[in-house]
């Protein structure tokens, strides 16, 4: 997590990654704030202790380590006139070398009838997009081009990940879209804002 916060950082920083916004416009056009206290039981009603920053920031912590140990979100919800230019992923990279020959990625996507396309991309076609020392293990969030064309619908991509003798499998659901922007989409994610 870098260094170290004060509660309140430490507050705000997991609403923040558990997508709970300061703020929010009401049906009327008003802006309401969220109360410190209501973010507070909704983080506890999630599970994270937020009784004291040591248990919060150890909470923090194992959940910014899951998030970069799993291979890519298990869910992704794309709007017509907001495709992602990457789909991304994570894996560690200590055993790379560091122009990352040897790293590989094939998405099969499954439509809703059941038809599958497959697409494959060498090391030289992904985008290091950031990087991430964690406990013993420094990983890497990569970008392969997300697939263009697609309809709208429902899809399965079933992305694995090859780096070496290393294979790492996990279906992602997506559901692409058509629809106006939600103020959730303005909202700090959890990406690399440079993706």
């Amino acid at each position: 997590m870098g260094k170290k916060l004060s509660g309140k950082d430490l507050l705000d920083l997991a609403a923040e990654r558990s997508r709970i916004l300061p703020e929010y416009v009401d049906t009327e056009g008003r802006l309401q704030k969220i109360n410190p206290e209501t973010r507070v039981k909704i983080l506890n009603a999630m599970g994270l202790p937020t009784g004291s920053a040591r248990s919060l920031r150890g909470a923090l912590e194992r959940d910014e380590y899951a998030f970069w140990s799993q291979l890519s979100d298990p869910v992704l919800v794309v709007r017509t006139g907001n495709i992602p230019k990457y789909i991304h992923f994570r894996i560690p990279i200590d055993d790379l070398v560091t122009d990352f020959k040897g790293l590989r990625l094939k998405i099969t996507i499954e439509n809703e009838a059941g038809g599958t396309s497959c697409f494959r991309y060498d090391h030289n076609e992904l985008v290091l997009i950031e990087k991430k020392a964690l406990r013993t293990k420094t990983f890497g969030c990569f970008g392969a081009p997300f697939p263009a064309d697609l309809p709208l619908g429902y899809y399965t991509f079933q992305i694995t990940a090859t780096a070496g003798q290393k294979k790492k499998d996990q279906a992602v659901r997506v559901c692409l879209l058509y629809t106006s922007p939600s103020p959730r989409d303005l909202s700090t994610s959890r990406m690399p804002s440079s993706a």
